[in-house]
Order: structure tokens, then sequence, then C-alpha cells
């Protein structure tokens, strides 16, 4: 019974330049060292010295914009010209609002008298 049993031939080592498990660590250990690295930059880049330079400029620049702001709008605020101007503008709008209801309401009569 054992001449007609096949026999399997053994299975055949991988030929390799490295052992797997070993490839594993290292590939494990290399990521992070990567990670640190990556982490380290970015902490490092964070608390540089002329960040803090840089923080106070923006503070005092938005001290400065806002005071020139301030004078600006007061100017405009007194000028006459542009309250006229204002006016002006509210007197066309509502001009424009009526001359559309007109507008409409012809729309809809003349709509209506060709049914």
């Amino acid at each position: 019974m054992s001449d007609k049993v096949k026999k399997t031939p053994p299975p055949q080592p991988e030929e390799r330049h490295y052992k797997k498990g070993s490839l594993n660590k290292w590939f494990s250990v290399g990521s992070v060292i990567l990670l640190v690295c990556i982490v380290a930059a970015f902490a490092q880049d964070y608390g540089r010295e002329w960040k803090t330079w840089q923080r106070e400029f923006r503070r005092i620049d938005q001290q400065v914009t806002r005071a020139q702001f301030e004078e600006e709008r007061a100017r405009l605020d007194a000028d006459s010209k542009l309250a006229n101007l204002e006016e002006e503008v509210n007197k066309a709008e509502l001009e424009y609002r009526d001359r559309q209801a007109d507008r409409s309401r012809t729309y809809r009569e003349g709509y209506k008298s060709h049914f």
C-alpha cells in the first residue's frame, strides 16, 4: 500500500538574503525613529524665537490699523457730502422699488386681459 501513495516533495526553502522577522523589526524601528524626528521638527519650528516677535508685530499692526480705521470712519461721518450721497441712494432705491411694483402690476394686468 505504501507503493500506491504518492509522496509529495518537501517544500523548497525561500531564498532570501535577509530574515523575515529581522526585516519587520528594523522597519518598525525605522518608522518610530522617523515619527520622532517629524514630531521634533514640528516642535522645533513652533518654538522659534522670531515667532514671538512676529506675534507682537501683528498685535501692534492690528492696533495701528484699527486706529486708522476709526479716524477714517470719523472723517467720513463728519463729511456732509457723504450724507447727501447716502440720502440720494436711499431715494433712488425707493424709486426703483416703486417702479418695480408698477411694472409687476402692469404685467399682471396685461397678462389677465389676454385670457
